[in-house]
């Protein structure tokens, strides 16, 4: 366990924050932090709505105890992370043995997306922790080491619940989607065994939704016509229509997870084969295998089918994988299909990490620093030994240790492809310049683009296009005044004689800001920092 905190919070502030995500929360969480309102969060002073705010509390603690810095944004994910890892061996231990348990933990943390996500902020880290920990709740509820006397639920059962409502007060209802599909799994594959179980939905989820709707009836009740917006905005259409300008093809998540799940996508095929022998045989599916088919199909085809769809959505779905990984490993790992899966799944990390460094070099023309490659270096030792011997139990979390210390030689070098980043770039650099064209008397703005690390970085509210802003209350006065429209508008945010700068979109330099009126200050990736001198008399 200690590996896992090394390598998920080394260098976790290294590189800025990355646009529209990381800027967002950890602008909302540097308001909260600063003493906006703890139960309406704000977004560039403007209340924000669109997720509930148990991941923008996190953030904002973790900005009074380490900073507001990358740092301090990214410790929730980190954290929520770790705990990922720890319920997976939890589960892993109950359901099989402490070397199963230990490989499922590195399996997971040495995985590209699972690894990625946990040095990034978003929500989806912690509803995959409390998703994890609720069906660590179930596994000990359903595997007791005595049964219960009265067969009343055990507290470990009304921990699954409760799990499932602080996930839901995350992020919504998938909170509730996964870990029930888990329980399903197990139910009906345990229903005539002695492992049967007798599940409270009812109270169940009354609690789960207590807890998950707690601050949403809260609000509601305090700021009349939110209600509408939840019900309709907010659930019905992301889930069930476009709106949201998320919308995907259906086999969308087919890819993601098979390029999310490297290096272990290696393994998938023997490991498919060999449960798809086991279901024609008759043979029936263990608890613990429905438990992982639950946990794994009933929510992904309900992602498939969403009408809203994003990279991040299937994180939830990874521990499951780690966990049918470790536990196929250890029935088959001296199987001639099982040593050559291990092998191909060696060279992945490499591949995927040569072919990055090579487009950094060849391509984008960044500079490869020496840290970076080092680790990298490190890490091909760290797999290199283990594959020179026969693979053996012990073979996988070897490996996973190793892929872990690539993909974090990788994340060192991230700095470095910044420009190649586009939206999702960083404006750490661009935010440095503003503030020095613009000192603290000027005015500063951003103009169609979704980068709230400006102002986080800035560490002031900005001016802003009503767009932008994700409006659901009419604004105040104080608020209509930093909403703008046009370059105009810009111009007279800042005082008489004052400068000016803003953050616009990389192609409308040259046509919506153009020379001379501006002057282009800086880029990075799809973003581009334009400022000018206010002219006498322009102040509103």
């Amino acid at each position: 366990m200690i590996w896992a905190v090394v390598v998920l919070v080394v260098g976790l502030g290294s590189r800025g924050l990355n646009e529209p995500d990381e800027g967002r929360y950890s602008e909302i969480g540097r308001e909260m932090a600063a003493g906006n309102s703890w139960l309406v969060p704000h977004l560039n002073g403007f209340p924000h709505f669109q997720k509930p705010p148990l991941v923008y509390w996190l953030t904002a603690t973790g900005f009074r105890i380490f900073g507001v810095n990358e740092w301090g944004a990214r410790f929730p994910s980190a954290l929520a992370a770790f705990g990922t890892v720890i319920a997976t061996w939890m589960i892993a231990r109950r359901l099989f043995d402490a070397r199963v348990a230990t490989t499922a933990a590195l399996v997971l943390v040495g995985g590209l997306e699972f690894f990625g996500m946990a040095r990034m902020l978003t929500p989806d880290m912690l509803m995959t922790f409390w998703i994890t920990a609720a069906i660590a709740c179930l596994v000990r509820a359903v595997t007791p080491a005595a049964p219960s006397a009265s067969g009343a639920p055990s507290r470990w059962m009304w921990g699954f619940f409760v799990c499932q409502g602080l996930g839901f007060m995350t992020k919504g209802p998938m909170a509730l989607v996964v870990p029930s599909g888990a329980a399903l799994g197990w139910w009906w594959f345990a229903r005539k065994t002695p492992a049967s179980i007798r599940i409270p939905w009812v109270r169940g989820l009354a609690i789960a939704l207590a807890l998950g709707l707690a601050w949403f009836v809260v609000i509601s009740i305090r700021i009349p016509g939110l209600f509408d917006y939840f019900l309709g905005d907010e659930l019905v259409k992301r889930v069930a229509s476009k709106a949201h300008g998320r919308s995907k093809p259906f086999w969308f998540f087919v890819p993601v997870l098979i390029g999310g799940a490297l290096p272990w996508t290696a393994c998938a095929p023997w490991i498919v084969a060999s449960a798809w022998k086991r279901w024609q045989s008759a043979v029936p599916l263990r608890p613990w295998q429905g438990l992982l088919l639950g946990w794994t199909v009933i929510p992904f085809v309900v992602l498939s089918i969403s009408g809203s769809k994003l990279l991040t959505y299937v994180l939830p779905l990874y521990p499951a994988l780690a966990l049918a990984v470790a536990a196929a490993w250890r029935a088959h790992y001296d199987r001639p299909v099982a040593r050559r899966s291990w092998r191909i799944a060696a060279l992945i990390p490499f591949l995927v990490a040569g072919i990055l460094l090579g487009l950094c070099f060849t391509r984008w023309g960044s500079e490869l620093s020496p840290w970076p490659l080092g680790v990298i270096l490190l890490g091909t030792g760290m797999v290199l030994i283990p594959l020179a011997s026969r693979p053996g139990p012990l073979a996988l979390g070897r490996l996973a240790m190793g892929s872990a210390v690539v993909w974090l030689g990788v994340a060192f070098q991230l700095p470095a492809l910044n420009q190649a980043l586009g939206r999702q770039a960083s404006v750490r650099e661009l935010s440095a310049a503003a503030a020095r064209f613009a000192g603290p008397d000027g005015a500063v703005f951003s103009y169609d683009v979704r980068a709230c690390g400006f102002g986080f970085y800035l560490g002031r509210l900005i001016g802003i296009r009503a767009s932008e802003a994700d409006l659901v209350l009419k604004p105040t006065a104080e608020e209509s005044r930093r909403l703008i429209e046009s370059p105009d508008d810009a111009a007279r945010l800042a005082p008489e004689g004052k400068p000016v700068c803003g953050l616009i979109a990389k192609d409308q330099w040259g046509k919506t800001f153009a020379a001379p009126d501006w002057q282009l200050l800086g880029r990075a990736g799809e973003f581009a920092l334009v400022g000018r001198i206010a002219p006498p008399g322009s102040r509103r």
